[in-house]
């Protein structure tokens, strides 16, 4: 799967993408904290941004592009699974 084809996804907590340049790039556009950027979860490298409570940054990564999915299908389509 090339970089361009990859999804921005999101689990209305979460943003996440495959290619973690494509997120970070996704990220500066929507002016996003750069300590929203979480590497490790439960002790596994899982490269997201935390968006907990940013509901305009949500509102605006979703007009942007990114596909709202469960959180079971962010797990999986992040390749976490």
């Amino acid at each position: 799967m090339s970089e361009e084809s990859m999804p921005i996804l999101t689990d209305g907590v979460h943003l996440g993408c495959r290619s973690l340049a494509k997120l970070h790039r996704f990220a500066r556009v929507l002016d996003f904290e750069s300590d929203w950027f979480q590497k490790w979860s439960c002790g596994k490298f899982r490269p997201h941004y935390d968006i907990t409570g940013k509901k305009t940054k949500l509102r605006a990564a979703l007009k942007a592009g990114a596909v709202m999915v469960s959180r079971s299908d962010f797990v999986r389509g992040m390749g976490w699974k």
